[in-house]
């Protein structure tokens, strides 16, 4: 993996924490349990974004996140 690929995987990875964490939200929520699960899952989404916005000399558009996040995806599989 390049500098750059980095930045991708954890971009890709934040934004999977992210999703991770509506849907803690969502159940912990419906259950009436505490929120502590969907705040370590937006603290870990939050860190994974601001690591690869601040390593991507570029920077990342809103079009742009599908094809990087496959291209993440195919570069940690193989």
């Amino acid at each position: 993996m390049t500098y750059s690929a980095y930045a991708d995987a954890a971009f890709t990875m934040g934004m999977i924490f992210f999703c991770l964490a509506v849907v803690s939200l969502v159940s912990s929520y419906a259950h009436g349990r505490s929120l502590r699960g969907a705040a370590i899952w937006t603290v870990l989404g939050g860190i994974g974004l601001t690591y690869a916005l601040h390593t991507n000399p570029a920077g990342y558009e809103f079009a742009d996140a599908p094809r990087l996040m496959m291209r993440a995806i195919m570069g940690l599989i193989g």
